[in-house]
């Protein structure tokens, strides 16, 4: 997985679908910890962990989760009793992302560029 193409490409992804705040501070708590973990392709990190990277209470922690899930940015797998959470992070897919995100990313980024510009 290239690091810096999957923050890019989150980057777009939330121009083009506008996650709530919980789904972006949860997002990037996962690959940080993913990151740390050299990539694999499925880890485990207890909610705790991520409570304390994104600074979710775990109510939102849970429902960012699941929206991501629903969303199709990560997977999740319970364990049993008090085990920390299975985790996988889904790469984005340059070809299909950018062709459906293409349009809207760019009227995006250049709407900002501007108001930033003046």
């Amino acid at each position: 997985m290239n690091y810096i193409q999957e923050l890019n490409a989150f980057r777009d992804w939330c121009y083009a679908t506008r996650p709530s705040a919980g789904e972006i501070a949860l997002w990037y708590a996962i690959m940080q910890v993913s990151n740390q973990m050299n990539w694999p392709e499925e880890f485990t990190v207890s909610n705790d962990t991520l409570q304390s990277l994104s600074g979710l209470e775990r109510s939102v922690l849970h429902r960012a989760r699941n929206r991501l899930i629903q969303k199709g940015r990560i997977t999740y797998q319970k364990r049993s009793g008090t085990l920390a959470g299975m985790y996988a992070v889904v790469p984005f897919d340059g070809k299909d992302f950018d062709v459906a995100c293409n349009t809207t990313c760019n009227t995006t980024r250049n709407t900002s560029a501007t108001l930033r510009a003046t």
